[in-house]
């Protein structure tokens, strides 16, 4: 459980998965509400998805694959913004002062609205679902990464 970041979820209710392939651990937890605030792209946390996995990866060139599959395999080919309930990727997101730190893809998956994103310097896969559809999993996701903080 060391993998899991901090407080975005109820640790007690984590259980290991089968992992992504490739990777080396996999972990399933319910995610917690987060408060909503704003900044300058709108607003940032609300209630939470159905749950958030992360998926722990041994290298960075597997997991960038992985991404790669993921994304394809699901439609997330476009330059799409996930704020906009379409799906799509931002092959790379930025913080507010333009520092690259990670990618980010979004879909539906059988009508469920899924969003999975890393970060730079974290062999980690963090993958949310829900009823929020895209825009609501994006607004959470600002409110658990780097670039919504």
């Amino acid at each position: 459980m060391a993998i899991l970041p901090a407080d975005n979820l109820d640790r007690t209710t984590c259980v290991h998965e089968q992992p992504y392939a490739g990777a080396r651990v996999s972990v399933r937890c319910t995610a917690r509400d987060l408060p909503l605030r704003s900044d300058q792209e709108g607003e940032i946390g609300g209630s939470a998805p159905a749950f958030v996995a992360y998926d722990s990866f041994l290298d960075a060139p597997t997991l960038q694959d992985t991404l790669d599959d993921l994304f394809t395999a699901n439609g997330a080919t476009g330059s799409e913004n996930c704020a906009n309930d379409v799906a799509g990727q931002n092959t790379t997101y930025l913080t507010g002062t333009g520092e690259r730190i990670g990618r980010l893809g979004c879909f539906y998956l059988d009508d469920e609205p899924w969003l999975i994103w890393w970060e730079r310097g974290r062999n980690i896969i963090g993958t949310i679902s829900g009823d929020a559809g895209l825009a609501g999993l994006y607004r959470w996701w600002r409110g658990v990464t780097r670039i919504g903080g």
